[in-house]
């Protein structure tokens, strides 16, 4: 399917204050002429008296019943709750401090009755009878679009990936809202901000906007929540692209992020570009270019296929995309911190033996061995916690490399020393 003949998205907008519905039928009706489908991103379904306006109630069922014309309509949202017990796990751990944030997928609980309440609005509709009104409910109802996956779920879970990678796109979300609460121009070069992921669900932002631009903590935490959920909309609209096969307009403060996300797309991708990355990592880290034109010089082709189907090189490999906008001495830091060094160590064959062994032996502790026990495994899992980037670049790289000499078979060579 060519998702450029296909369209999603919107063609009203609502009064927040009034509730009215303004429809751009001209734009309609262009979509409709240019696009094989176009799936109506409705707003709680407010467009349909528009539409039998415009269409009439016979020509409203042909666009609907030919596919032509398609509904999307659903109350699914990102959302921040950090601040407020709004699922289990909220409540449980209680509000969050400022600076940290949790979002979720949040979308309405009984599907059934929103579609039921929302075509109320045909009631009255001019120009509809109730046999006519019953109808076209039964019609709309019978042939709303739905994606084949829940794209709010795809949405949260790809802003947490970005969060996790530090997305570029971030910082351009933020300048954007800030240069709107400002009114003023702000750049991405014109402050930091490092995000960190703090658990499955929580991340707390780092940045110096306080400093720079004089704010409040708490409108710190609001303009950085508000960019965030600009990045999570992106996605979200992103996502239900993918889910109905459809390009999709974008909003105008959804371009800057459109631009950068695929700037970074498209540099993650270049093969030229990841490997100047990896030159960069391994000059960082203190390996020099091995020279293989040496004729004593070896590569272990079984090693080196190993270690591309491990889970240490994919973590490194997508951890390598991410890598554009770090600094060297975060780089360092990762691959080389004496933390990375015990992390490899511990989740090598042979620390498997010894969490092994560390697990058992507390364990015959008597009366103490399931309480130890969870404690040891969050401090194995969780205080030291497993670096794919650092386990391949420090002990999976260098083994690749051999050196034989002439009149010998064996000998390895040491390349960097740990």
């Amino acid at each position: 399917m060519d998702v450029s003949r296909n369209l999603f998205g919107k063609c009203a907008s609502v009064d927040d204050k009034t509730g009215v519905a303004t429809v751009d039928m001209a734009g309609l009706v262009r979509r409709l002429l240019l696009f094989d489908t176009y799936t109506l991103e409705s707003i709680r379904l407010k467009e349909l008296p528009h539409l039998i306006r415009l269409f009439g109630y016979d020509g409203l069922m042909t666009l609907l019943t030919s596919k032509v014309l398609r509904i999307y309509s659903d109350a699914v949202t990102i959302a921040s709750i950090g601040q407020g017990p709004v699922i289990e796990r909220c409540r449980r751990r209680g509000n969050l401090p400022l600076g940290q944030y949790d979002f979720s997928n949040v979308r309405i609980a009984d599907w059934e009755w929103y579609i039921t309440d929302n075509l109320r609005v045909l009631d009255s509709t001019e120009g509809l009878d109730s046999y006519k009104c019953y109808r076209l409910k039964k019609v709309v109802r019978s042939l709303l679009a739905m994606p084949t996956a829940d794209v709010s779920q795809l949405g949260v879970e790809q802003l947490r990936v970005d969060l996790t990678n530090n997305d570029p796109a971030i910082k351009t979300s933020l300048a954007w809202t800030l240069s709107k609460k400002l009114g003023t121009s702000v750049t991405p070069a014109d402050f930091n901000i490092r995000v960190h992921r703090v658990d499955d669900y929580v991340f707390r932002a780092e940045s110096d906007i306080i400093e720079r631009f004089g704010l409040a903590e708490g409108d710190m935490h609001k303009t950085v929540e508000r960019a965030l959920l600009a990045v999570g909309g992106f996605e979200q609209r992103m996502a239900e692209m993918q889910a109905f096969s459809a390009i999709s307009g974008f909003p105008s403060d959804e371009l800057p992020i459109l631009t950068e996300k695929m700037r970074f797309l498209a540099e993650s991708v270049l093969p030229g570009l990841q490997e100047e990355r990896l030159q960069r990592v391994l000059k960082i880290r203190g390996f020099p270019e091995p020279d293989l034109t040496d004729r004593h010089a070896r590569v272990d082709a079984e090693r080196l296929l190993e270690i591309r189907d491990s889970a240490e090189f994919r973590e490194f490999r997508d951890w390598l995309s991410s890598v554009a906008n770090v600094s060297d001495s975060e780089i360092r830091d990762r691959i080389a911190s004496l933390q990375a060094r015990i992390s490899g160590l511990i989740h090598s064959r042979p620390g498997s033996d010894i969490r092994f062994l560390i697990m058992t032996g507390i364990g015959l502790i008597p009366g103490l061995g399931i309480p130890l026990g969870i404690v040891d495994r969050y401090l194995l899992e969780e205080v030291i916690p497993y670096s794919g980037p650092a386990t391949f670049i420090n002990q999976m790289y260098p083994s690749i490399f051999e050196r034989r000499d002439a009149d010998e078979c064996g000998g390895s060579l040491e390349y960097g020393s740990l």
